[in-house]
């Protein structure tokens, strides 16, 4: 069964992805592939404090992935 959560988005847009971070207090995002629990994403690479697994931003597509689990994977 897959944890993963798809939120479908209008980001398109990389310096907005990087500019939401450096506003957030967030550490840079990178662009690859990351394994998630039950799958691969391709995207810029979001680790959000205390997430086991990254949200990845798709900015060609404008989707969200991660993998959250009901709040289980949280480190």
């Amino acid at each position: 069964m897959s944890h993963i959560v798809t939120v479908k988005s209008k980001i398109h847009d990389p310096a907005a992805v990087v500019a939401a971070c450096q506003r957030l207090h967030l550490p840079a995002p990178n662009h690859g592939t990351v394994e998630l629990f039950s799958g691969a994403a391709t995207g810029f690479v979001l680790q959000l404090p205390g997430w086991q697994y990254p949200v990845v931003v798709d900015t060609l597509t404008g989707n969200l992935q991660y993998d959250n689990y009901d709040g289980r994977w949280k480190e």
